[in-house]
């Protein structure tokens, strides 16, 4: 069932609304955001979550998007935290100012991160190596303690250069994976890869896009995942998220 705004919900909503194109043309789209927030917590005298809930209310009325108010703080909190606001004893700090978070209602069922089913538990664990073939491109082969057929997004960062590729793999049944070669096309005519210190960062797509085989193996939202790797996300359940810094020569051909 729709949750619908009051009277009060929806003043919340058309002030921060009015304030926003001032924020946006000053700042980041993150940080104008929060700074909105902040803003109609003060103007308001309430808690940031109260204000999120007469906002994302709002919301919804016009989007008919069913969300209980377990649900709302549970996606506020989250995107709290991605645009940068520190959340610490009940106090959000942001640019130098604080103010109350508000209590939230309880993660609801739906959200909650479950344990590993029993007997499936899969400590996630990769070895990699990074290395300058005879033509000079990068190719990134490694091992994984993943199932066969997970899919994997690789990819391959020189900071210093701004330079970035991705390369989509898939693990066989060894448990091993190997990248297309990486190129560089700002260095024609042959997309030579220059030496350096490059940054590898591996992550698995979410379970939903994965096959049905390794769907039943990571377990629902991947609650069988686990390990160092592994991050607990409300929203999409388990992530994999793997980096590492290697340092590309001629001599790691």
């Amino acid at each position: 069932m729709f949750i619908l705004p009051t009277v009060e919900d929806t003043g919340i909503y058309e002030y921060m609304e009015s304030i926003w194109d001032e924020y946006s043309e000053k700042n980041s789209v993150n940080k104008a955001e929060a700074l909105v927030y902040f803003n109609a917590t003060e103007h308001f005298g309430r808690s940031l979550l109260e204000i999120n809930r007469s906002y994302t209310l709002v919301q919804n009325s016009i989007s008919k998007s069913m969300l209980s108010l377990n649900e709302i703080d549970a996606l506020a909190l989250k995107r709290f935290l991605d645009i940068g606001i520190h959340i610490q004893d009940g106090i959000a700090t942001f640019n130098g100012k604080k103010v109350s978070i508000g209590k939230s209602y309880p993660i609801p069922e739906s959200m909650k991160i479950l344990q590993p089913e029993e007997g499936q538990k899969i400590v996630v664990d990769f070895a990699v190596s990074v290395k300058l073939t005879g033509d000079h491109f990068i190719v990134c082969n490694g091992t994984t303690t993943l199932p066969p057929k997970t899919q994997l997004m690789l990819t391959l960062r020189l900071p210093e250069q701004k330079y970035q590729a991705q390369s989509k793999v898939v693990v066989d049944e060894k448990g091993r994976f190997v990248s297309k070669p990486f190129s560089n096309a700002k260095n024609p005519p042959k997309n030579e890869m220059i030496c350096g210190n490059y940054v590898l960062e591996i992550v698995v797509p979410i379970v939903s896009v994965q096959s049905e085989e390794v769907k039943i193996k990571l377990g629902p939202k991947g609650r069988n995942l686990s390990g160092p790797y592994v991050k607990a996300d409300n929203i999409f359940g388990n992530t994999v998220q793997y980096k590492k810094d290697f340092v590309v020569s001629d001599s790691s051909t």
